[in-house]
């Protein structure tokens, strides 16, 4: 997916603007736009209102490739190494029912599970211990 490169490539290109557009002084910066201000106020006027644009689109970028990033690489970085149980498959059967094949010390179990109750239905000898494990 191209949008947290986009958005990065947003966020540099703002800063640098805005770091730009900062280092000036407000009397020498001039726009293509009329002032805010009423003339001879001395007022930021326009350069006041485009920094906090500015800044308010370098927060929100910043916010939403965060958020990118954290469902990109948070489920790797929360993933429990050294587990003895793991989930093989889960097959759905109905409302709230379901048969899971579950490992554990170098074995597969059938688990049926309802509501109100989780049944053993079968174990077998595992064929190659790391099958389960991604």
């Amino acid at each position: 997916m191209k949008w947290p490169i986009l958005i990065m490539v947003l966020m540099v290109t703002l800063c640098l603007w805005s770091t730009a557009v900062a280092g000036q002084d407000a009397n020498q910066y001039k726009t293509p736009w009329p002032s805010v201000e009423p003339a001879g106020s001395g007022g930021p006027g326009i350069d006041l209102l485009l920094r906090t644009v500015v800044s308010l689109l370098l927060v929100l970028g910043l916010i939403i490739g965060l958020a990118v990033l954290t469902k990109r690489i948070g489920p790797r970085l929360s993933k429990v190494r050294g587990r003895q149980i793991t989930l093989v498959e889960t097959m759905p059967l109905g409302s709230r029912r379901a048969l899971h094949v579950v490992e554990f010390a170098g074995r597969h179990y059938l688990i049926a599970s309802t509501t109100s109750q989780i049944t053993l239905l079968a174990s077998r000898p595992c064929d190659s211990p790391d099958r389960g494990r991604s």
